[in-house]
């Protein structure tokens, strides 16, 4: 019913059919300006993903009342799901203004399925966050800010061909989204004895993020066929920036290091040392294990691997392939005290400095080669007789390979980031050369 009273025009209901539900209205116009008085809600479905422009599940219904209190509309919205319930606290300007809007009430990861599983890393469908946080914007370009935690948020690290769960615990996370746009300065968890934070932003399937982890116990993390602990034991730190591009698997790069190192693999040693009537070595590093790593389609490369015992240090890099196999070269440096110890290897402890050492078979079944023909060539080539040699013949070492990514700016190598397959080395150059991986991943989304 329309009427006009004192200049305006009063609108006494107008009611509308919008996304499956209804929507109520009374108010009036004065000065050519609507200003509505109260404003209903009924059973709207799908409001969610309308207004944050995210693949968020469909079943939500949107109920609320809003009237018109002190120059606003005031009142409460809610959404609810068959597992989350959230409560809107709107106060609305004429304007649309949302300026002290507050939101709370809980939400299941399962709600946001569809947003995480591209990603390699995801969280656990089943946790469940309280959420406290604020109305930003206008109704027609809300942003919401949002305080969470989660008792238990299990993180899956997921590959072509396994996942691998963490169990991680008393979570909290300090998130914005606005439109199709989620960043989070602050995420936190407890993982494995240790805390793992982030801070990243999601928008058009690029992801681009920081993870750290701090003195989580390695011995307890989980392998995609065990635990790391039969192989390796101490606290594992670690910073790798991650980023993802709509179905193409992660990319990332970074360093790990492990303080009081354990290094259980040297009991499959044990036969070979034996044979030689060599000690077995402590299997506590003497310094921390350090290591650059990087993430591409066919999985993780180590490189720079340094690891010191008392008997010996080792160097070189592995990698290790999405499916589990193992492929390498190290380097083990022994102490000349610790080959003196065996019968067969005293005579040439002080010319045996390097024994090249072959990497193969599995994360759960690793297998370790040293070749007695290298190890013979190392020892000649570091000796008096090798150096004249090499001398007499004019041998020098080649110069290291020239990496092409150096020679390309930086524009170039963002577009080949945001059209390769999926190699980490672009990341690493722009790591580099000093961007921010938030700033590579708003700048690939641009292109």
């Amino acid at each position: 019913m329309i009427a006009l009273e004192r200049g305006a025009l009063h609108l006494d209901e107008a009611h509308a059919r919008l996304l499956g539900g209804t929507v109520r209205a009374r108010g009036f116009v004065r000065a050519r300006q609507m200003v509505v008085t109260e404003l209903t809600l009924e059973a709207l479905r799908g409001l969610g993903r309308w207004i944050t422009s995210l693949a968020i599940e469909q079943d939500d219904v949107i109920d609320g009342a809003l009237v018109r209190e002190d120059g606003a509309l005031r009142g409460a919205i809610t959404a609810r799901t068959e597992r989350s319930a959230i409560e809107a606290r709107v106060v609305m300007g004429d304007g649309g203004a949302l300026a002290g809007s507050r939101l709370s009430g809980v939400i299941t990861v399962r709600d946001l399925a569809p947003l995480v599983r591209e990603w390699s890393l995801r969280p656990d469908e089943s946790a469940v966050w309280s959420l406290e946080g604020a109305i930003e914007g206008s109704l027609l370009e809300p942003a919401f800010v949002i305080d969470g935690r989660s008792e238990a948020q299990p993180v899956w690290l997921v590959t072509r061909t396994e996942s691998v769960r963490l169990d991680g615990r008393d979570a909290r996370a300090r998130a914005r989204i606005e439109g199709s746009r989620i960043g989070w300065s602050e995420l936190v968890l407890s993982l494995h004895g240790g805390t793992l934070r982030s801070r990243g932003s999601y928008a058009r399937g690029v992801l681009g993020a920081r993870v750290e982890i701090v003195d989580v116990d390695a011995g307890a993390l989980p392998l995609f066929r065990g635990t790391l602990g039969a192989h390796l034991g101490g606290r594992l730190g670690a910073t790798l920036d991650v980023l993802t591009r709509g179905h193409a698997e992660a990319i990332a790069c970074g360093r790990v290091s492990v303080e009081a190192p354990i290094f259980r693999m040297l009991e499959q040693a044990a036969p070979i040392l034996r044979r030689l009537e060599l000690p077995m070595p402590d299997p506590r590093g003497t310094s921390p294990l350090g290591a650059r790593v990087q993430l591409g389609p066919m999985g993780w490369r180590v490189s720079e691997l340094e690891a010191r015992l008392a008997e010996l240090a080792v160097i070189g890099s592995v990698d290790i392939r999405r499916e589990g196999g193992l492929r390498g070269r190290l380097v083990v440096r022994p102490a000349a005290r610790w080959l003196r110890a065996s019968a067969y290897l005293a005579p040439l402890s002080e010319l045996v400095s390097e024994v090249p050492v072959r990497v193969s078979g599995s994360i759960g079944a690793p297998r370790l080669d040293a070749s007695a023909l290298s190890a013979f060539e190392a020892v000649v080539d570091r000796s008096p007789i090798g150096e004249l040699v090499q001398a007499l013949a004019g041998e020098a070492p080649e110069p290291p390979p020239r990496d092409p990514l150096r020679l390309l700016s930086t524009d170039a190598i963002l577009d080949r980031l945001a059209r390769d397959s999926g190699e980490p080395e672009p990341l690493a150059e722009l790591l580099g050369r000093g961007l921010d991986v938030e700033e590579i991943a708003a700048r690939v989304r641009r292109r």
